[in-house]
């Protein structure tokens, strides 16, 4: 009889966070950003929204669809936060 995998048994795993305008010194200049968080794109950036409000950084953002909809968030709900920001995305 085979084993179960234990990386296939659901788990929760609890995480500390904190939002980046928080931690991060008011007169650090971030030039870019990557954010590769599955699912909590819309969470980080809400996060340092003063910090791309300030410093305009540059930033490169892995955003699966599928991922956002799991915390029921759209790329639509991405292009609107940034529209809101003095600091939206040069195309």
């Amino acid at each position: 009889m085979a084993q179960a995998n234990s990386l296939s048994v659901p788990r929760i795993i609890e995480v500390r966070t904190a939002r980046l305008d928080t931690i991060l010194a008011r007169d650090l200049n971030i030039t870019a950003v990557k954010i590769d968080v599955e699912e909590a794109e819309c969470h980080v950036l809400e996060g340092m929204q003063g910090i791309l409000q300030r410093c305009h950084p540059d930033l490169v953002i892995e955003i699966t669809p599928e991922y956002l909809q799991g915390l029921g968030r759209t790329v639509a709900d991405i292009d609107r936060f940034y529209s809101r920001l003095d600091a939206g995305p040069s195309h």
